[in-house]
């Protein structure tokens, strides 16, 4: 996974890359982590900001989705990697106005991390996906524990202070050995003490059971083409799928039918056409699609 795609050189890491190699050591190549769907949703009017109706995230998390008779909803969250000024962050806002009751939530990126101090630029385009009822998340990473827990702790806070309205945090390059789970419960029961109520991590590839529950969700794949659906399921039979995504990349045209069989097993799907050296520097071209199979 990568971060900053737009400011600076990403530092993701794939599935398709290995355990702890990040694109900076796979020629370059950036990934969600570091480069800076989805059923019917009825989105409760607890979840907006009275007179000015800005959708905060602060009460909607997995028990806000429902089940209908065509199966089960999902929701996408996006790796928005990218400036505000990227027509990208237009896009997905178009999207989700054509398709209101699904779940879109999109992780920003300034600087591999908040940044050293508040960018306008980011606070206008933040405000833009908060008046389009997106959920904004904030880009982090921990480099598979190697990185101290308090300097994590410290992007955390200064997201809080920039861009007070950001209701998350994406933790990218998770690590997925078995004792390293409470590294990531830790950052987790932080970021919620500073009042963020979503916690999303990326180890770019599937992880034991014993790490589900760390965080809210965790994405298991993240590398080109799609994931055997056979796979997404039998690896974390018994749990909710609201702890699981997916964000394919190279991946050509949609395929609905995938979507939601897919919904059976994760809760969160994304895909997109843009490839390597940077899957997340532009939005899927088929994302209107995606959210019509995610309703």
């Amino acid at each position: 996974m990568w971060l900053g795609a737009a400011i600076v050189t990403p530092l993701w890491l794939s599935a398709s890359c290995g355990q702890g190699t990040t694109a900076t050591e796979d020629a370059g190549t950036p990934g969600p982590a570091e480069a800076g769907t989805e059923a019917a949703v009825q989105v409760d009017a607890s979840n907006f900001d009275g007179g000015a109706d800005v959708y905060d995230g602060a009460t909607q998390d997995a028990a806000d989705h429902a089940t209908d008779a065509g199966g089960a909803a999902g929701a996408t969250i996006v790796p928005l990697y990218s400036l505000p000024s990227d027509p990208a962050w237009t896009a997905i806002i178009a999207a989700k106005n054509k398709h209101p009751t699904v779940d879109v939530v999109a992780i920003v990126n300034p600087n591999n991390g908040p940044g050293g101090a508040q960018d306008a630029n980011y606070t206008d385009g933040i405000a833009a996906l908060l008046g389009a009822k997106i959920r904004v998340i904030g880009y982090v990473h921990s480099s598979y524990t190697a990185r101290a827990a308090g300097d994590v702790e410290a992007d955390i806070d200064l997201w809080k202070s920039f861009y007070p309205s950001v209701s998350g945090i994406m933790i990218d390059e998770m690590g997925n050995k078995p004792g390293q789970e409470g590294y990531y419960t830790g950052l987790t029961t932080y970021a919620k003490g500073k009042g963020f109520t979503f916690v999303v991590a990326n180890p770019g590839q599937d992880v034991p059971n014993s790490f589900v529950g760390t965080v809210d969700t965790i994405f298991i794949y993240e590398s080109a083409g799609l994931p055997q659906l056979a796979t997404l399921g039998a690896a974390h039979a018994g749990h909710a799928s609201e702890n699981f995504g997916i964000i394919p990349y190279a991946v050509s045209t949609l395929d609905a039918s995938y979507v939601k069989s897919a919904l059976q097993s994760v809760h969160y799907v994304y895909a997109t056409n843009d490839d390597l050296p940077n899957p997340w520097d532009s939005l899927s071209t088929y994302f209107d699609g995606l959210l019509g199979a995610l309703e």
